[in-house]
Formats: C-alpha cells, sequence, structure tokens
C-alpha cells in the first residue's frame, strides 16, 4: 500500500463516540485498483460504509507472479476510526 486515506466519520457515530477498528477483506487488482472490499469485522453508526469508501481509495503496488507479471491478491486492510 502507497497511501492509506483518512476515511470519514459519520455524524451518528461522531454523536455515539464510536471508536475502534473496521477490518476489511480487500482484492488488489493487477491493474493497481482495489477490485473489491467486504466486511470481516465492522463498527456501527455507517463507519462500515466509510472504511469501503476510504478502502476504493487506496494506491498500491500490485503484487507480481514469479516471472514479475502483475496479479491480484487478496488481503485484510484494518481501517481505524479515532475521534480527535
Amino acid at each position: 500500500v502507497l497511501n492509506s486515506p483518512r476515511p470519514a466519520y459519520t455524524e451518528q457515530a461522531r454523536q455515539n463516540k464510536t471508536q475502534g477498528s473496521v477490518t476489511l477483506r480487500v482484492t488488489f487488482g493487477a491493474n493497481g485498483r482495489v477490485k473489491s472490499a467486504s466486511v470481516v469485522r465492522g463498527l456501527p453508526d455507517g463507519l462500515n460504509e466509510k472504511a469501503i469508501e476510504a478502502a476504493y481509495k487506496l494506491s498500491f503496488e500490485p503484487a507480481r507472479n514469479g516471472a514479475g507479471i502483475p496479479v491480484d491478491s487478496t488481503q485484510t486492510v484494518s481501517v481505524n476510526f479515532t475521534i480527535r
């Protein structure tokens, strides 16, 4: 991963002081774009959706096979939410 954009907080999560991590299963495409993201362990108050939005904004270097050709890969990613 080259950059991890900071996820937005929902107003409801801010009011409820919801904090923690959303764990996502993310498929990184060989083309340098996120192909899919799904929640493995989530949080309430709309933070799962905000974590998925942030995942689709990730930049990354694609995985490569033994011949050096870019390939899809799937990894677990944690998106942290902390009220500041």
